[in-house]
């Protein structure tokens, strides 16, 4: 790699940049006796390039990730380079684009929108999220395709507001409530008012504070729930209180640019607030608590690891 040793990278900068350029598909011969030789110098080397190379193997695990995050050549350029998964990117994940497809509204990555719907009601579409919705005389019905939304309902006995999602169903007249879709579990959180959910013959309702839960597969479950911290998206954060920290990262990276990579999943749990349009922050912030390292290998790839 012409110039790569001449730099004042670190390590593990420098092992990074070979494992790229190795993965990228367009390293040559020349390079490969240039990584040989930059290994043979130091065994500091060795084992910088050993790490780098298991940090790959987890990009790689989680290679999906990169088919749902922005596409333009700014992107492309140095996931090719980055992760060898220019291919990956040109393989659409065919499911989550028929569905985005047939949204009447969608909230692009990385934001949350607020959607007014013709009947006066307000949602808030999490980053990602895609609804379809359907309003004639007689009722008010919307399909949450995909990620969370929350729906301000406006009022009118005559047509209640339902939301669908996993063959269940979430029905207010006029009140406030969110509902989230994520990998075929379906939460409900009441803000306000009342919201009956349903699926298959059994009926629950829910007051103000109070979570409901159903799966595909799963019935109906109810409890007292925090409403705060359920829905606080919606004002550009996260409330955690005792969650693992694996499961934040999670919430982070969709709000985050490129993907984020949590090298060590332990059951290790955090608490605090979050700014989702302060990303970078936040990591840096959950680095320093938790003794991680934040590194970021490409502008669209991060790595937390100890």
């Amino acid at each position: 790699m012409s110039g790569l040793e001449q730099t004042n990278e670190s390590i593990d900068a420098v092992a990074r940049e070979w494992v790229l350029k190795l993965a990228s598909g367009h390293a040559t011969a020349a390079d490969a006796a240039g990584v040989r030789a930059w290994l043979a110098e130091d065994p500091k080397h060795r084992s910088a390039f050993k790490r780098a190379k298991a940090i790959w193997h987890d990009a790689r695990a989680v290679e999906h990730k990169f088919q749902t995050k922005p596409r333009s050549r700014r992107f492309m350029a140095p996931l090719a380079a980055a992760a060898a998964i220019a291919s990956i990117l040109l393989v659409p994940i065919v499911g989550h684009l028929w569905t985005i497809g047939r949204a009447d509204y969608r909230s692009p990555l990385n934001q949350v929108s607020e959607v007014a719907l013709p009947d006066g009601s307000t949602v808030w579409l999490d980053a990602g999220a895609a609804i379809d919705i359907s309003f004639t005389g007689q009722r008010r019905d919307v399909a949450l395709l995909h990620g969370r939304a929350f729906f301000a309902v406006a009022p009118d006995s005559s047509k209640p507001f339902r939301v669908e999602a996993c063959d269940g169903s979430a029905t207010a007249v006029g009140t406030a409530y969110s509902v989230a879709l994520e990998e075929s579990q379906v939460t409900v959180a009441v803000e306000e008012g009342h919201v009956r959910i349903a699926k298959g013959a059994t009926e629950v309702t829910l007051a103000a504070g109070m979570q409901g839960h159903w799966s595909n597969k799963g019935q109906l479950s109810a409890q007292t729930g925090d409403a705060e911290s359920m829905d606080s998206w919606r004002h550009g954060r996260l409330i955690v209180n005792d969650r693992p920290l694996a499961e934040l990262i999670d919430e982070l990276d969709r709000y985050h640019r490129g993907v984020i990579i949590l090298r060590d999943r332990a059951e290790v749990h955090v608490s605090g607030q979050f700014d989702i349009r302060r990303t970078d922050q936040a990591l840096q912030a959950l680095a320093l608590s938790q003794g991680l390292q934040v590194s970021y290998w490409t502008p669209w790839l991060t790595v937390l690891s100890r």
